[in-house]
């Protein structure tokens, strides 16, 4: 047994013991589960198997700092009711926001950030990944990583614009029925074009099985 497994279980274990001891209950849970898992594991596979278990540890803990991290700067610069809602926000809610965020970044300044251009040839189909391509090439050539960094502005666009009509769709329903006749009017209106998507599809030919029952 080498020093990586004794300082493993030393650290896990100790951690588990001071969330026990302050009455952390949900660190507690996820450490000492964390323990047992890496417990079983170490026995099926050994010592690369805790590596394992250490990296995706590791990773885990630096998606929850930067949640935290990202989620407290969110309430800092927000304004009173939103930074409000902010605070009660669960960590995967501001780990989603910073994706968006970078990744909205990454489509914004494509052109900086990417090594190559969106179309551009540079090496043979399917190339392995080299110190030229991280992710190496597609079929024609082009650099894979490049292509996703460039891909980021038809993502957050699209999103952008689904969310938008979204909204818009909703609100304008929303006005509508209030001023001719309430939810009932709204239902209505659901019913018939439900009816009628029903019969377009039956028209192309989908069976009428797969609608289920009403």
């Amino acid at each position: 047994m080498n020093y990586f497994i004794i300082g493993f279980y030393a650290l896990v274990i100790g951690a588990s013991t001071l969330a026990a001891y302050y009455q952390k209950r949900t660190p507690f849970i996820l450490l000492f589960s964390l323990t047992l898992v890496s417990f079983v594991m170490g026995i099926v596979g050994g010592e690369a198997m805790l590596w394992s278990v250490t990296i995706l540890a590791g990773l885990i803990a630096f998606a929850a700092g930067v949640s935290f991290c990202f989620r407290e700067f969110l309430i800092l610069i927000l304004p009173l009711h939103a930074a409000k809602e902010m605070r009660t926000a669960p960590l995967t809610a501001g780990f989603g926001l910073f994706v968006i965020f970078t990744y909205a970044i990454s489509g914004i300044f494509a052109p900086i950030i990417a090594p190559y251009g969106e179309a551009e040839v540079i090496s043979s189909a399917f190339a392995p990944a080299d110190e030229n391509m991280l992710l190496g090439a597609d079929q024609l050539g082009r650099d894979m990583f490049s292509r996703i960094i460039y891909g980021a502005r038809n993502t957050v666009g699209l999103a952008l614009l689904a969310t938008i009509l979204a909204f818009l769709m909703g609100a304008t329903a929303g006005l509508y029925a209030a001023t001719k006749g309430g939810k009932e009017y709204l239902r209505y209106q659901y019913d018939y074009l439900d009816h009628r998507h029903r019969d377009y599809l039956r028209t192309a030919g989908v069976p009428a099985g797969a609608f289920g029952r009403r």
